[in-house]
């Protein structure tokens, strides 16, 4: 039991990588032209950021013996069958340039969450370890080293040129202990996806923004040509619960910790999410929506994905968190302007059994300004692994007719190096999207953009919310409930109150107002 429900952490965590859509923001004008101009001056910046690097690995590659590290391998779906090999492959390189000799220790994100303390506490020597949860559940009980002794301008040039970018830099009680992996893009853009041969079969007018009447008339023309169908495809399953609200699929707000939320880009004080009157005239056009035979009449309990409600005709769209990648055949509806609100969970650390913390950081910041290095650890060996096919696009195929179920080197998770640089399976945008869409994120950012919550003083509280929300919020979120929405809404707003979501939006707040005060 305990490892399905760490299975659908994990798999809730890798929903924004597993699924695409698009936004074409045709009010990006501005914000392209920016990035035209800065262009010459970034391609200036990289190149003194790439000399520094290199001279840092020249520095660092000092005579004698390697420096033996091991570094956790989180691997998921299934256990990398070649990565000793791949292990070889990255000792050929990181000896000769950095003296590291690297021992990866493969783990199963599955098993990660509950195994780390197990094996920090057993005294095993992890010089790096790849965390997907609170960094606060191992500082709280000491078993991380901090890191500030380490992230210099000097010993870590690509890592510290790059946090000046990204809040790469996780700090707890102005110690850092954690190093955020960069991503492809960064931002969010709430919206629907919706199969392209529906939205060209009703010739509804494109928009850069859709509105909920938007939405009623599209999923209206939708259910006249094709009363079977449910032209909006939310379930339980793939849209609500587990902390997260389908609310941000409609709105840009930045949530915190499940129950609360700033309102607007501009706001420093969070409000109770479930008592705005946003989410409240949410919930009725969910409801109208289910009434009106848009929803599944089983949405609440239905275990379909989201690919089966598309290739089952069951649906024609179902909302997701926008990206830069799209399939020719979706459309992408924007609910909103992507934004910028939070910076991830996903950290390099530092357990307090390393014996090697220098060459542990050394080979990190190797990687972060190596792509070639970073790709052969996050996709093996190529010739033997995989093959390039798009060099433009980075774009790679398994090889000897492999898929990923079959291939002895594949891991759904790439947490290596600068993910900008990275090679991909799936059919990508070019690099100046997605640099487009990350600085439009960037343009309308969030006051909470870089801010981590310390949960310790409220951590019970939040069980109990989140054990209220788990009664009502599926429900009410698919609009199973139709009409009679509000009484079992008005259940769970006292339910939340009794259990001290207020208690969590204030701790929320004081450390957020110290934050700001700080910064």
């Amino acid at each position: 039991m305990k490892k399905k429900i760490a299975l659908l952490m994990i798999a809730a965590l890798m929903i924004s990588t597993v699924f695409s859509a698009c936004g074409s923001n045709g009010d990006n004008a501005a914000v392209s032209e920016q990035g035209e101009n800065q262009s010459e001056s970034d391609t200036k910046s990289n190149e003194e950021n790439q000399n520094a690097e290199n001279q840092n690995a020249d520095a660092a590659a000092v005579q004698g013996e390697p420096e033996h590290i091991v570094v956790t391998y989180m691997y998921y779906p299934y256990e990398v069958a070649d990565l000793k090999n791949v292990q070889d492959k990255v000792n050929e390189i990181t000896i000769p340039e950095i003296n590291v000799e690297v021992e990866f220790m493969p783990i199963s994100a599955v098993e990660a969450q509950t195994s780390y303390s197990l094996l920090i506490s057993s005294g095993e020597v992890i010089d790096l370890m790849i965390i997907m949860q609170d960094i606060k559940n191992y500082t709280d009980s000491g078993q991380l080293e901090p890191l500030n002794d380490y992230i210099t301008p000097e010993t870590t040039p690509a890592i510290y040129a790059r946090s000046q970018e990204f809040p790469l830099l996780v700090n707890v009680q102005d110690e850092i202990y954690g190093i955020r992996p960069i991503q492809r893009y960064y931002g969010s853009q709430p919206g629907l996806t919706l199969r392209r041969d529906y939205f060209d079969e009703i010739s509804y007018e494109e928009k850069d923004i859709y509105s909920f009447e938007d939405l009623t008339n599209i999923f209206a023309e939708i259910k006249e040509i094709h009363p079977d169908m449910y032209p909006l495809g939310i379930t339980g399953a793939n849209a609500v619960g587990k902390g997260r609200t389908s609310f941000t699929f409609f709105h840009s707000i930045a949530l915190v910790g499940s129950y609360g939320a700033l309102m607007d880009k501009n706001s420093t004080q969070a409000v109770n999410l479930f008592t705005t009157e946003e989410y409240k005239n949410y919930l009725k056009q969910m409801a109208e929506w289910y009434d009106a035979g848009y929803i599944l009449p089983d949405a609440a309990t239905s275990e379909l994905s989201l690919d089966e409600l598309f290739s089952s005709l069951k649906s024609a769209s179902y909302p997701m968190t926008l990206n830069p990648d799209i399939k020719d055949e979706h459309i992408g509806l924007q609910l909103d302007e992507v934004y910028i609100a939070t910076a991830g969970i996903t950290y390099w650390t530092m357990p307090i059994t390393t014996k090697n913390p220098e060459a542990a950081v050394r080979f990190l910041d190797y990687v972060y300004g190596n792509a070639e290095l970073a790709n052969l650890i996050g996709f093996g060996i190529e010739g033997e692994h995989y093959n390039l096919i798009n060099a433009g696009e980075k774009k790679i195929e398994f090889t000897n007719g492999d898929d990923y179920t079959t291939s002895p080197f594949y891991n759904g998770l790439n947490y290596w190096g600068d993910a900008r640089e990275s090679l991909t399976y799936e059919e990508v945008r070019m690099k100046e999207e997605y640099d487009s869409y990350t600085e439009a994120a960037l343009q309308n950012q969030f006051q909470s953009y870089g801010f981590d919550f310390d949960n310790t003083n409220v951590f019970n509280k939040m069980i109990a919310c989140q054990s209220v929300l788990d009664q009502y919020q599926v429900a009410l979120e698919t609009g199973s409930l139709g009409s009679k929405w509000e009484a079992t809404y008005d259940q769970m707003v006292s339910q939340l109150e009794t259990a001290g979501v207020q208690d969590v939006i204030d701790e929320w707040n004081i450390q957020f107002k110290a934050y700001l005060d700080a910064q």
